[in-house]
């Protein structure tokens, strides 16, 4: 297995197995414009192309970590801050440490952008509860044994998301 850097190019690429892959996130449907775009109505997804990273066994991607720097919210002391987007793992490679390699490999290329930061919050943003019948694997015990601590909850229409924080020098030990 091999983690690397999720460039745009390799994004084009692969569009099709990408999406497909991230696609297994509960309540996200991509297309690939989604995948491409830098930006939202929300935030600029700085950094992305050089944060963001994958996993592959055997030249196919089985995971995938999607991240930027979030500096359009107030949700840290310090608003320029390591934004785990989306990860997503195909469930047959899922308990291997293979999210963990990706977040962690993630928080060491900020770091080598961004050495004076390196006691800056990551945030992830994970559902835990549906308001409706759609059953999803709860990931927020996967972050709580990484390190990440609950900071509060998001409710969105089909969702409740419970928000999380760590440092990246916690990740990078």
């Amino acid at each position: 297995m091999k983690v690397y850097t999720l460039t745009k190019e390799v994004a084009e690429q692969n569009i099709d197995e990408l999406l497909e892959l991230h696609n297994l996130i509960p309540f996200q449907n991509w297309t690939e414009k989604d995948l491409l775009k830098e930006e939202d109505s929300e935030r600029i997804f700085k950094d992305k192309w050089k944060l963001s990273s994958v996993c592959t066994n055997d030249n196919k991607f089985i995971g995938a970590c999607f991240a930027f720097i979030n500096n359009q919210t107030q949700i840290l002391e310090n608003d320029n801050f390591l934004y785990l987007h989306r990860i997503a793992v195909l469930p047959e490679y899922r308990f291997r440490g293979i999210g963990s390699k990706m977040i962690k490999y993630t928080c060491q290329e900020f770091y080598k952008i961004y050495p004076e930061n390196k006691s800056s919050g990551i945030i992830v943003s994970t559902p835990i509860k549906s308001t409706n019948s759609y059953n999803f694997e709860n990931a927020e015990p996967f972050y709580l044994k990484l390190g990440f601590e609950k900071i509060g909850e998001k409710q969105y229409d089909l969702k409740l998301d419970s928000i999380l924080k760590t440092t990246v020098s916690q990740l990078i030990q």
